[in-house]
């Protein structure tokens, strides 16, 4: 399965490691860990995650210390 993030989520996940790594040494690695952790669990069961009511067809699973959120769609195919 591929997994694919848009730019723009990929620059915020970014800037929000770099912000916790420069609150205290080390949290940005785990910051970046737990989105890791959050995106494998979603591939292995993405039915296990509420739909969200806002973007059709999209589906979230928390992210790092409940403060950030993932939202994803699955596509059974790609163009």
């Amino acid at each position: 399965m591929r997994v694919l993030f848009r730019p723009q989520a990929r620059i915020a996940a970014l800037e929000a490691q770099a912000w916790y790594e420069s609150r205290a040494a080390g949290l940005g690695l785990e910051f970046a860990r737990a989105i890791d952790a959050a995106v494998a669990s979603a591939v292995r069961n993405p039915e296990a995650y509420p739909s969200l009511q806002v973007i059709a067809g999209a589906s979230c699973c928390a992210g790092f210390r409940s403060h950030w959120s993932i939202a994803f769609v699955v596509m059974s195919c790609w163009s």
